[in-house]
């Protein structure tokens, strides 16, 4: 009886833990460093169960409990407005129905996010991407998903609520591609996606770790599904960090991270990635992990 108490206040403290914001100057400075300190990235701004994803108010969470990055998501409206939300429609997290692409911004601003996968209503409105910079301006770093086809309008929005350095962008793309699309980065960190795989790009690699290029990224994202694969090999990885990148991944499912997933034994997978050199983790257990880096004892 005594050791289930135990258990429900350890429980109990954890899911109430209330950590401390962090300056964004010393976020992106950290990032900028290869070497530094593991970073949290919280996907789709999940950071309770009680609040939808890509909220205004679970970003507002996420900066109030000093996470590094959200990863949000954009669709557009029927009147060209940018938007958070990861599904094309409104079926899953709405009461709304049908596509983003056929509504107004009045129209969608009637609606109210689902607290999970056509789960309960909440009182809460799908966000514009403007509101989100705004409240996030001098706070945390924004990775913003879903948005390669409009970084014109995101250059805009960033410039006039004034984020353009917290923003990271990414694709699968190689670098003359990007560079095309992007010119030479400007305005923000643009991180490569690499998988080895069912789909498989590993070829990019060489096109972005160039001594010649003028621009090599802070940070590369890795999608492997085993784990003894060339992309995650030891090798790789301290190519990758030789280059001056630092190395994430996503934990959310096993087939983003070789089965070293958050769904089973998510402490001891985070630190099995953490000694294979992986320095950010993309996470739907954000306080969790933030719990287990502030306590945790490096194995080396």
């Amino acid at each position: 009886m005594k050791i289930g108490v135990i258990i429900l206040f350890t429980c109990l403290v954890s899911a109430c833990a209330v950590f401390k914001p962090k300056p964004v100057k010393s976020i992106i400075k950290n990032f900028e460093d290869e070497n530094g300190s593991v970073m949290i990235v919280a996907h789709r701004a999940n950071i309770t169960d009680t609040l939808p994803e890509n909220s205004l108010e679970g970003i507002l969470q996420c900066i109030k409990n000093g996470i590094d990055i959200i990863e949000i998501d954009t669709q557009k409206t029927k009147d060209n407005v940018l938007v958070v939300m990861h599904d094309e429609t409104l079926n899953r997290m709405t009461n709304g129905q049908g596509k983003v692409s056929d509504i107004t911004l009045a129209e969608l601003k009637k609606l109210n996010l689902r607290a999970s996968n056509f789960g309960k209503i909440t009182p809460y409105k799908v966000p514009t991407l403007e509101e989100v910079f705004s409240a996030c301006k001098g706070q945390i770093m924004i990775n913003v998903d879903k948005a390669f086809w409009w970084m014109d309008d995101v250059e805009k929005l960033a410039g006039q609520t004034g984020v353009t350095r917290q923003i990271i962008v990414k694709s699968y793309e190689d670098k003359p591609k990007v560079d095309e699309r992007l010119g030479a980065f400007p305005f923000v960190y643009f991180m490569p996606i690499v998988s080895e795989g069912k789909f498989t790009n590993v070829e990019i690699l060489s096109t972005y770790m160039n001594r010649k290029n003028s621009y090599l990224p802070e940070s590369y994202e890795l999608i492997f599904d085993k784990k003894d694969g060339s992309l995650f090999h030891p090798s790789m990885v301290k190519s990758i960090h030789d280059f001056g990148g630092r190395i994430w991944v996503n934990t959310i499912s096993d087939g983003l991270c070789g089965g070293y997933s958050e769904r089973k034994n998510a402490t001891q997978n985070w630190e099995t990635l953490i000694e294979r050199g992986v320095n950010i983790i993309q996470t739907d257990s954000t306080l969790l992990l933030k719990e287990y880096l502030q306590n945790r004892i490096p194995t080396k």
